[in-house]
């Protein structure tokens, strides 16, 4: 730890006022649009998220029984059709959020929101704790401005359940100014273990406690304590055979579809096969848009150049830095986002979030990168150290606002369908269905993941969609009464679908009202409450 005659600290209640209004520039940068439909980057997993967590808010958990239920319309199919390839707590969690906020699209949005403000600052404790109350700022205002964070923000509680154990951790060693206790202990073991429930990649975060403690033991020449130790290990054990119990009971005891998919997030993913070289690009893609270049080039400065000259600053009689300016416990913070990405490789190429692990590290390494410049500055020239200060944070702050837009901006599914969608939700009676052309089948990877309707759909239209193709076919469900409504595309990537479709509109609109959407894809809209009457027909 910097010792405090080297940098003298603020005030405690300086620093929090300073640091509540970082908080509050992330919250104001992540709360935009809050009430957007979930047509944005990976609206999938968002929709996805909502719909399961509106289940057990909807329809109880007599329905659900605890697990992740994709359901929709009132009442809802007799037999649950439930999502087995996470752990339960996280969607129950977010039913907690809806039952409190409503269930809309705000409710989740709001909850994440909380969440990484609670995050962050507890990210800048830690830092403080370790370091100074300069590198603590400028690391958690670079957490807070990076578009990774503005607009996916810290993915509901992991992160501040992760800090909190890594507190925890950190007094138990003796690494921060806290008298350790059994508080501690058993605080530590408590958010192991609920991590691990909240989400898989909690498990990731355990790993890296475990290993640096190890690590740091085998380094100081001396024997693990037991207690802590057993705490390290047994905690985020348990939760993981927990959860591989809880999962596997509700699929009668299958292991083998669990193994399928750990095989696919570790292996090619949602690509064909696994290539390191493409597959360091993509992750050097996802790196500029999630950070900007601006972050990136001062977090590689430091880790590369900045490191040496870090290390002779920091030897007795060195002038040239005023400050310490060491990366503070730089594996403890890293290891996390090593393991995460390498482990569940197969998953980093369509997902921008899951470099989120990754934000603390870039973080801290962009703050010491300014630092370090301030120092070189100030050796220069008494003053200038304030003026390049303020011209990197303005770079930083015009750089992510930039990268935060263009995140806002993109549209991964379609607007006006959506639109539709909530306008036939109002039509269609929640007991009733609508017939379609259809399925808004989304099945990521057949016999691994679990299919589903479109997320953004079941989420945005919440009833059942039945598929219909042949003229018999659609007369016939329309005879039921339990279809107000036919939808069909204007048109299809294949030529010969699109001529079908040509010939099956003549037929319905011979039969039915219909209504021509502008809806990118355009669609037809058959209502099947009133057939068209024929001429001599009574």
């Amino acid at each position: 730890m910097t010792s405090e005659s080297e940098f003298q600290r603020k005030p405690v209640s300086q620093f929090w006022v300073l640091a509540s209004l970082v908080a509050m520039l992330c919250a104001g940068q992540l709360g935009r649009e809050i009430d957007r439909p979930f047509y944005g980057m990976h609206s999938v997993d968002q929709a996805h998220n909502a719909w399961l967590a509106r289940s057990h808010a909807s329809y109880g958990l007599g329905y659900t029984r605890g697990l992740p239920t994709f359901a929709v319309g009132d009442p809802p199919a007799a037999a649950p059709s439930h999502y087995l390839d996470h752990p339960p707590l996280y969607s129950l969690l977010d039913a907690g959020a809806m039952k409190i906020l409503g269930v809309n699209t705000r409710a989740l949005r709001v909850t994440n929101l909380l969440a990484t403000v609670v995050a962050l600052l507890l990210f800048m404790k830690i830092v403080r704790a370790l370091s100074n109350d300069a590198t603590a700022l400028l690391s958690g205002l670079v957490f807070a401005l990076v578009p990774l964070i503005t607009y996916f923000g810290v993915n509901q509680w992991l992160y501040p359940l992760c800090f909190l154990a890594l507190w925890c951790y950190l007094v138990l060693v003796e690494e921060v100014d806290e008298e350790p206790g059994n508080l501690h202990f058993l605080g530590l073991a408590v958010l192991l273990f609920v991590s691990v429930q909240v989400i898989w990649q909690g498990a990731f975060f355990a790993a890296a406690l475990g290993v640096h403690y190890l690590c740091r033991c085998a380094h100081r020449k001396q024997w693990p304590e037991p207690k802590l130790l057993a705490i390290l290990i047994a905690a985020p054990l348990t939760g993981i055979v927990l959860n591989f119990a809880v999962l596997a009971a509700a699929e009668g005891w299958k292991f083998g579809r669990l193994g399928e998919l750990i095989q696919w997030r570790v292996g090619s993913g949602e690509r064909e096969t696994h290539e390191w070289g493409p597959w360091f690009f993509r992750a050097g893609e996802f790196a500029v848009t999630n950070f900007t270049w601006v972050v990136l080039a001062l977090a590689g400065a430091y880790l590369t150049l900045g490191q040496v000259i870090s290390r002779a600053s920091g030897s007795k009689g060195a002038t040239l830095f005023r400050r310490d300016r060491r990366f503070p416990q730089f594996w403890l913070f890293a290891m996390p986002a090593i393991f995460q990405l390498f482990i569940l490789k197969g998953v980093v190429w369509e997902h921008q979030w899951w470099e989120r692990p990754l934000v603390p590290v870039v973080s801290i390494a962009a703050a010491l990168g300014v630092l370090m410049i301030s120092d070189l500055l100030e050796s220069i020239k008494a003053g200038l150290a304030s003026v390049g200060v303020a011209v990197l944070v303005v770079a930083i702050f015009i750089s992510t606002l930039i990268g935060t837009n263009h995140y806002y901006s993109l549209r991964y599914y379609y607007p006006e369908l959506i639109g539709l969608f909530e306008s036939l939700q109002e039509e269609i009676p929640a007991d009733k269905a609508l017939l379609s052309f259809e399925s808004y089948l989304f099945d990521q990877k057949p016999g691994v993941k679990q299919a589903s309707y479109r997320p953004e759909v079941g989420w945005h239209l919440n009833r059942e969609i039945v598929v219909a193709r042949k003229i018999d076919e659609i007369e016939m469900q329309a005879a039921t009464g339990r279809f107000p409504y036919y939808l069909m595309p204007v048109e299809h990537s294949k030529p010969e679908v699109s001529q079908y479709l040509g010939w099956l509109v003549q037929q319905l609109r011979a039969r039915y009202s219909s209504q021509l959407i502008r809806a990118s894809p355009d669609q037809w809209l058959f209502d099947l409450r009133q057939p068209i009457v024929q001429d001599g027909e009574r």
